[in-house]
């Protein structure tokens, strides 16, 4: 299946297909009662009565709307989800310990053959959600804040120290921005969200990242936080931080959100 990527909301500069990593079966669906749920489709009820998964932190809130759509449709079964990162729900379900993980970024080559041993059978990758990334940040008298694609790089590879640098000054016009040192909070676990945001900042920033991609925080800097909600935290209560999460979490925190200057816009 080809997924087109669409324009967002400035203020949210990349978006991934969050997937689930499961066992294919050449078997038709297992035997129990086809039951309609809210919605016209028909689900069909059976198997195990409690499912165990867990993975991706930026999928934790869709998966608990998942969660009540399954129990309402199939009542008495169950399943239990664990948001502790997509690198240990990639890794719980090739050691056999869930029925599924959740991961932002699919399968390597790698994982997809140890998957098929797990198995015994094809491994699927399958795209749920997508989950858009932001730059959030916590910086007394700023409620508006415009970075680019270099700019952010530099924030989070310490080549930017404070808030007033020229460089983000060049971005934000008249606003008035101090001279706080800039603290940066990562994802201290194997994040999907890390490489997504990595990979963004490798192919956006003109050279200026210099620090690769994949799961563990590359930047040098900074303080670790476990998952998005930890990030969220840090950065509620952190003057001066700046971290990026996934976008769900930004709003129900009510965190500040970067916009992202693109040569759409918005103009600084």
């Amino acid at each position: 299946m080809n997924f087109n990527r669409f324009g967002a909301a400035l203020s949210v500069f990349a978006t991934g297909a969050l997937l689930l990593s499961a066992c294919g079966s050449d078997n038709s669906a297992a035997g129990g009662n086809a039951t309609s749920g809210s919605s016209s489709a028909n689900v069909t009820c059976g198997g195990k009565k409690t499912l165990k998964a867990s993975g991706s932190t930026a999928q934790a809130n869709a998966m608990t709307r998942f969660i009540n759509a399954f129990q309402q449709a199939c009542p008495g079964q169950d399943l239990n989800y664990t948001a502790n990162g997509s690198g240990a729900g990639v890794n719980e379900f090739l050691g056999r310990q869930t029925d599924f993980g959740g991961s932002d970024v699919p399968l390597s080559t790698d994982e997809y053959g140890r998957a098929q041993q797990r198995c015994g059978s094809p491994a699927w990758n399958l795209p749920v959600v997508f989950g858009p990334i932001a730059v959030t940040y916590n910086l007394s008298g700023v409620s508006s804040l415009n970075l680019d694609g270099p700019t952010a790089a530099k924030v989070f590879n310490g080549a930017i120290t404070t808030w007033n640098d020229p460089a983000i000054k060049a971005l934000n016009g008249n606003t008035n921005l101090p001279a706080t040192p800039i603290h940066v909070v990562f994802r201290s676990d194997e994040s999907g969200t890390t490489d997504n945001f990595q990979k963004y900042l490798d192919a956006a920033s003109d050279g200026a990242w210099g620090k690769g991609t994949g799961k563990s925080f590359n930047g040098g800097i900074g303080e670790g936080a476990k998952g998005n909600d930890g990030t969220s935290a840090a950065i509620k209560h952190t003057e001066g931080s700046v971290t990026y999460n996934e976008w769900s979490f930004a709003q129900a925190q009510k965190l500040n959100v970067a916009s992202i200057v693109t040569s759409a816009g918005p103009g600084p």
